[in-house]
Formats: structure tokens, sequence, C-alpha cells
């Protein structure tokens, strides 16, 4: 910005009159000059006639902006680029050097058409008037869409013929059209020559509102299976209002062992905010001491979720609030070893906000939930309830916690991946809430879960290296394939360790990895990691193959 106010007093200062210059030949006799104004003050508006109104502001102000479509100009800055016509005599020079730079500066200012005029005009007290007539819509044309409605895409745009074509408002409306993974909408600014005026093309890329997914990872535990298979479909478009339900199944190697039913159900609304519903039934039925014993357990969870999307200083992200509610009579899906004799239920409110920003070399990502709960809400959620899930948690608790990711391009094909997670509590919790350590998502070389505590702190370091791309044919996309060589560390803490109980634990390892995907149809990766904390468990090994793999069409 700094280089660009440099240009502009540069271009200012060349259409200023030269004074002082010496020309040869016969001296002519002086004549009588007329007076001379002296530049006091730039009055800015958006019309002719407001221009024309406008009159000189004792306020010590070298620029006045009159116009609120204006508003959002740094006068700042545009001060630092007229500064050099300040106290100038006004003449055709100058004013042709204040209107470029005026122009230039409200075209990179977020208005894409943008004409400066000065306008006829009264110049005796030294206020120069200047009209910005920023560019408006002409038209707008739609190419490209078949699935999704012209009606509803302009709806979701909410750009109409003769608004003004404005850069900031133009990226918000289509960053929230682009909301739905089912399109891409792009958009090409045409301007209409000596009109002040622009056409808007909106080239549509999308596809079928259907996707179905099938999935496998072995990141369950030894008493419901390790093999978890799963299975979805979305639907991006249903009722033709943009609304978006997904339908998944989970099961073990044996649905009579493991299964989860669940929903999610999302609707945009008409003011950009987004309220979702989402919920899971789980049923679990191990058999011990090979069949002689069976257990039974149900879990349900169910949230309502109000988002509102947010974009500001180059970050882009959402704020939601939701409502939450879990019901269980069994640990066994958090590591547990029997189902429990009472059914307990927890109710919770939480806050967050998430965001990402991409620079130069890579882009960050950052997410924050606070998370709280009365308590005594039902007389399964008491003290005595949450004690027999174990001993010493509470109903009534607050939670903060922190997730953080950098991706940092370090060469052409070598990129670096850090994240950190952390997870403060105010008392113990049930098992549904603990920071958890050890499997694919947290420690890898460990059986999922190995630790579990009130609170914690979880740090992955990740190279990647990519490398050439495969050509599976003419009429498949290539296989795009990574090698990765990671460093996990997790630690769990205790808020109140009970007596035998552990205050802090940690685990460590680092392994390799394979990453391989075609486009948005197949994902894989597998990781192989070695115990650097070696944690001894009847019957497993210190280091372990995580395998996860979806396919999708």
């Amino acid at each position: 910005m700094h280089t660009r106010s440099l240009l502009s007093a540069a271009l200012l200062f060349v259409c200023l009159p030269l004074s002082g210059a010496e020309s040869g030949g016969v001296a002519e006799a002086p004549r009588p000059e007329a007076p001379q104004r002296l530049l006091r003050q730039i009055l800015i508006a958006d019309t002719i006639e407001g221009a024309e109104k406008l009159e000189f502001v004792e306020s010590g102000e070298f620029i006045v902006v009159a116009s609120p479509a204006l508003a959002t100009l740094d006068r700042a800055e545009l001060t630092k680029r007229l500064q050099a016509g300040k106290g100038r005599p006004i003449n055709d020079r100058l004013l042709a050097g204040i209107a470029q730079v005026v122009e230039v500066f409200v075209k990179q200012s977020g208005f894409a058409v943008a004409t400066a005029i000065i306008p006829p005009q009264n110049i005796a007290a030294g206020a120069i008037r200047v009209a910005v007539l920023p560019g408006k819509v002409r038209n707008i044309r739609f190419e490209g869409n078949r699935w999704f409605s012209e009606s509803m895409l302009r709806e979701k745009l909410r750009i109409d013929r003769g608004g003004l074509v404005q850069v900031s408002e133009l990226d918000r409306s289509l960053a929230w059209t682009n909301f739905n993974q089912f399109r891409r909408v792009r958009l090409h600014v045409q301007p209409v020559p000596e009109t002040g005026e622009a056409d808007l093309l909106f080239n549509v890329q999308e596809r079928f509102p259907l996707r179905l997914s099938l999935g496998y990872e072995n990141t369950g535990n030894a008493i419901l299976g390790f093999d978890r298979y799963t299975a979805s479909v979305t639907h991006g478009n249903l009722w033709g209002r943009d609304h978006q339900l997904s339908l998944q199944e989970v099961i073990s190697h044996s649905t009579k062992l493991f299964r989860v039913h669940a929903f999610d159900y999302r609707a945009p609304l008409p003011w950009r905010h987004v309220v979702s519903v989402s919920g899971s039934y789980a049923l679990v039925n191990p058999t011990f001491y090979s069949g002689l014993f069976t257990q039974q357990g149900k879990s349900v969870n169910a949230d309502l979720r109000y988002v509102v999307p947010v974009r500001a200083k180059g970050w882009e992200g959402e704020v939601s609030g939701t409502l939450g509610f879990k019901q269980s009579n069994n640990n066994l899906e958090f590591g547990g070893v029997a189902a429990l004799g009472t059914t307990n239920d927890l109710f919770s409110a939480s806050l967050a906000a998430s965001a990402f920003r991409a620079d130069s070399r890579g882009r960050w990502i950052i997410s924050t939930t606070v998370t709280g709960s009365p308590g005594s809400i039902n007389s399964r959620n008491d003290e005595d309830n949450f004690n027999d899930v174990r001993p010493g948690a509470k109903p009534r608790y607050a939670l903060a916690q922190l997730w953080v990711q950098r991706l940092t391009a370090l060469a052409p094909r070598v990129t670096s991946v850090a994240r950190v997670s952390a997870q403060l509590a105010s008392t113990n919790l049930v098992p549904s809430e603990q920071f958890a350590a050890g499997g694919a998502n947290t420690v890898r070389g460990y059986e999922e879960r190995v630790l579990a505590g009130d609170g914690g702190f979880l740090a992955t370091h990740e190279l990647q290296w990519s490398l050439p791309p495969t050509a599976l044919g003419k009429r498949l996309p290539a296989l795009e394939t990574a090698l990765a060589f990671f460093w996990d560390y997790g630690r769990t803490v205790t808020k109140h360790p009970l007596i035998g109980d552990e205050k802090a634990a940690y685990l460590a390892s680092v392994g390799l990895g394979l990453r391989c995907s075609i486009t948005n149809h197949l994902s894989a990766t597998a990781d192989f990691a070695r115990q650097l904390e070696e944690v001894e468990l009847p019957g497993v090994r210190h280091h372990r193959l995580h395998v996860k793999v979806t396919l999708a069409f």
C-alpha cells in the first residue's frame, strides 16, 4: 500500500503545472495575472448532483467523503495519495490528476467499476468537488447450472440489476453460494464501455446433488471389534431449497456386535445463517469368555446447532452455538470393559469459533470451543448417577478446547503439517467428554483411547513429500500419492485423581505414512507408527498400522 501511495503522489505531481521555468528569446512585458485559488479541500460524493451541493467544511480535514456508499474508503490512505496537491494552484492539470488518483483508488478499494468526474463548480473557497460514480449492475446471467435453479441462485446471491458492483459484497455472496459442496460458482465482471455499468456472468460448475460413499478404517477396540465399515448418502438440494441431508451407517465386522445409525440435516436461512440438526443411535452387543456372557448397550446423541459465517481481515470461518444431549448405559465405545447398571443423561451448551486463512506459504486453521453443563436436569443427570459411570465425575462442568493447524509449503513437493490441540476441564468428566490419546487421530502406534483424562495436550508434526502423479488411463484422473514422516505426542491429565489414579501420563510415537487420492472419488491413508513410550497391554505390540479408505461416487 505504501508503494501505491508513492506512485499516486508521483502521478499527481506530474500533473501539477511547472512553475519558475525559464524560456529563451526576447523578454515580454509582464501581463497581469488572474488571482489563483489554492487547493484546500477535496469533497467526494457518489453522484454529480450530490457533489454540486457540497460546500467547504471547516473541519481541518483535507478529504471529506459525504456518501454512505463510499463509507468503506480508507480516507487516511486517500489523503496520503493526494497530499502532494494540497496548497497548489487549482488548474486543469491538477484537476485531471485528482480525478485519476481518486478513480484508481476507488477501484483498488473494492469497486470493480468506477468513474471519477469533476463537475463544473465554484472554486472560490479552494474546495474541489469530485463525483465518484460506482459501477452498477446492468445484466445478470448464469451458465452451466442444471441441478440448482437460477431463481434459487439469485436468491442466495442477493444481487439485483442496478446494484453496485462492489468486490467485497460480491465475495461475500459467492462465499455463501459456494457453501454447498455440490457446486462452485465463479464470477466474471464484464464492464460495459462508456456506460459506468457492468454485466455479471456467473459460471456454475455443479454435479448431481447426490453422493454415495463407502469406507473402512481400523479404529475400533478389542471388545467391539477393530474394523469399522461405513456407508453414507448425502443429498445436497432437498426440496430444491439447498438443504442438505446426510444418512450414515457404521458397523463392525458383525452388525450384532456394533452398529450406529446417524443423520445430519442442514438448512441455510435467508439471512445467510445455517441451522442444523444431527443425531445418532448406537447399539453394542459384545460377548465375553467365548460367548458365555453377553452385554447390551445403547447410546443416543442429538445436537441442535446454529451457525453464523464470518469474514474479517483475510480470515474466513464461522461462529456457532450448540445445544447437545447424550444418553448412554455403557462406556464400551470409549474403551470401557463393561456395560453400566444405570442410564445417564448429559445436557450441554457450547459456543465455538473456527477460521482459516491462506497466505503465500500455506494456511492457518484455528478452532476453539467452550462447553458447559448445568447438571441436575433430571434423575439421570445427578451426582449419584454420574458417580456410577466414573467415580468422582460431576454432572455440572465446564471445559474449553483449542485446535490449531499450520500447513506450510517448504519446497515445491514438500509440505509441513503441524497440529496441536488441548482441553481444560473444571472437574472430573464422564468418558464421553474426556480428552483421549492413542489411535489413528491422536497418537498413532497405539490402540484407540489408551489414555483418557479430563484435560490434556496433543501435538503432531508431519512432513509430506508429494510424488509425481500416476496416469491411470485416458478416461480416469491421475493418482495423487504422497509419502509422510510423522511424530505424535499426547499427554492427558486427571483433574482430581482418586486413589490409584495417575495425575498425568503421556504417549509418543514416530512413523511413516502413505497418502493416495483420485480427485474426490478415492482417498486412502496408511500409517505405520512405533511407540516411543511403550505401553504394556496383554497381547498388544509396540507398533501399529492404521488404515483408512473412502470411496465416493
